[in-house]
């Protein structure tokens, strides 16, 4: 779990993430594979929070990202050329801060090659909540 610089509460890179956030902050997830969503994607469907008054219900939406990346054969004299891309993100808001919070996320991971559903799985991480 990553987040910026300026939300980490302690540390990050690792299965838990202690982050900054006050009552009536967003935290938002996305998901992404190892290979950066070239042969397979993940995305979540479904969550839960324990205590459940530490984050609202969490929503689910595309997320519309424009990047610029190389384009033609030369990356370091090309131009830069624009590219439009869709993320599929959740998010909460904090409704208590100052709490650790368990929650699982469930996710499905889909071949992007055949559409093929690989299969459901969740993952029940720590988020520390801190003020």
């Amino acid at each position: 779990m990553i987040t910026q610089n300026s939300y980490i509460a302690s540390n990050q890179g690792g299965s838990e993430l202690d982050v900054k956030a006050n009552s009536g902050d967003t935290v938002r997830w996305t998901a992404s594979t190892f290979d950066g969503d070239t042969d397979y994607t993940a995305f979540l469907y479904s969550g839960s929070f324990n205590p459940s008054s530490g984050i609202t219900a969490l929503s689910y939406f595309n997320m519309h990202t424009s990047v610029y990346l190389p384009s033609g054969s030369d990356p370091v004299n090309g131009t830069p050329a624009l590219f439009h891309n869709n993320a599929y993100a959740t998010q909460g808001t904090v409704i208590e801060a100052g709490q650790k919070i368990q929650y699982t996320l469930s996710f499905k991971l889909v071949n992007n090659s055949t559409g093929a559903v690989i299969g459901y799985f969740s993952w029940d991480p720590f988020i520390s909540i801190a003020n």
